[in-house]
């Protein structure tokens, strides 16, 4: 007569139920276990390839554990099936896009999360996806301002510097009648900008008496 003991009936083989494995993934997680967790929810995988909701656990169970790029693998999976599951994809992959300061693509996720939220969500989970979402316009907002083309100068502007130019110019050649002379065109020209010639006056003044004093000492 065998020894062998048959399996009671009753006795679920765990190894390949997928809705067990999950349960005791989610466990793991409760537990703080993510290393756990995820080895539980890669076999469930392996089970089941195309189970969207294994999918969207394993890349929230990176975006826990910083691990963004990975999580976004597995998101963006269920984003391109294009089945019931995106609406849950989109605010994963926002959460993964905002920690690797993507923000633009994580405003964009956010925005069609919130388009059609699922029932499941409760109003503090709303809460949160609507500050991140905050944190994401707010960077948007900061980036496009260092972005930004300056402003074209328009031609009297780019005329008065040169000009405010050759004076310096003048005067560090000593020359201060010619410092003086282009000094007191620019001011008629540009009335509206006289303090700012105001420094410019005291220089070619100084250099024109400069001048006066090297000449009277030459000829002393």
């Amino acid at each position: 007569m065998s020894n062998i003991k048959k399996k009671p009936d009753n006795v679920i083989d765990i190894s390949s139920n997928v809705e067990l494995i999950m349960k005791l993934a989610a466990d793991k997680l409760d537990a703080g276990d993510h290393i756990g967790a995820l080895s539980l929810m890669r076999r469930a995988e392996t089970i089941e390839p195309e189970n969207e909701e294994v999918m969207l656990a394993i890349a929230g169970t990176y975006n826990e554990m910083n691990r963004f790029t990975e999580s976004l693998a597995y998101s963006s999976r269920v984003l391109n099936s294009g089945h019931e599951y995106v609406r849950d994809a989109f605010m994963i992959a926002g959460y993964s896009y905002l920690g690797l300061g993507e923000y633009v693509a994580a405003r964009k996720a956010y925005r069609q999360f919130l388009m059609n939220v699922p029932d499941s969500y409760t109003e503090e989970d709303l809460i949160a996806v609507y500050e991140a979402l905050d944190i994401c316009e707010a960077n948007c907002a900061l980036n496009e301002s260092r972005e930004s083309v300056p402003a074209v100068r328009d031609s009297s502007e780019v005329e008065l510097e040169e000009i405010l130019k050759r004076i310096e110019a003048e005067e560090e050649r000593v020359n201060g009648d010619m410092a003086y002379g282009l000094l007191s065109d620019a001011i008629e020209k540009f009335l509206d900008s006289y303090e700012l010639f105001e420094k410019y006056l005291l220089s070619c003044y100084a250099v024109m008496h400069f001048k006066k004093g090297i000449k009277k000492y030459e000829t002393a």
